[in-house]
């Protein structure tokens, strides 16, 4: 692992040696490291060794972009279990589950998480009538939700949501 700043000063001969091959082992590993290179390019290639992503700097060079979701080859594009997720071209990512509420409150953790907070999030099927649900709290990572009888008492069911967000 390696990171270079790209920038070859005058000095000796040993030095400016060292210099260049530190620079060719950055770019043997990818500029890899766990925080993105402090000097970049356009188009430059970072392996982030925090979340095992190989990523870009974007034309602009004003973001770094994760390649293999912009091919959208990611193997982490989608799980498709009963708490899954899929990853849209863009960066929308469609998340769903199920759970229990005891005494008419549940929080999920979502399967992964938002970049930024959930846009939006749906009770569409609640078992047990009349069960009225609802929202009490969301994040990038999960959302509590409530339960409670169309008089207004708790109530005890199973719910499955969906979320959406990016």
């Amino acid at each position: 692992m390696s990171q270079h700043d790209y920038n070859i000063a005058n000095a000796g001969g040993a030095t400016v040696r060292a210099d260049i091959n530190a620079a060719l082992a950055a770019i043997q590993t990818a500029n890899s490291g766990a925080s993105a290179p402090t000097a970049f390019a356009a188009f430059m290639p970072w392996y982030d060794t925090t979340n095992t992503r190989l990523k870009m700097r974007n034309q602009a060079n004003s973001a770094w972009a994760d390649i293999l979701a912009v091919l959208g080859t990611d193997s982490g594009q989608q799980s498709l279990s009963s708490n899954g997720y899929q990853r849209l071209p863009g960066g929308v990512i469609l998340q769903w589950g199920q759970a229990s509420t005891t005494a008419g409150s549940v929080s999920v953790t979502f399967p992964i998480a938002f970049n930024t907070v959930a846009a939006a999030i749906m009770l569409p099927a609640i078992s047990g009538s009349p069960i009225i649900g609802g929202v009490s709290s969301l994040s990038a990572t999960g959302a509590t939700f409530t339960t409670h009888t169309d008089a207004g008492a708790t109530a005890a069911t199973a719910i499955r949501w969906i979320a959406v967000g990016y």
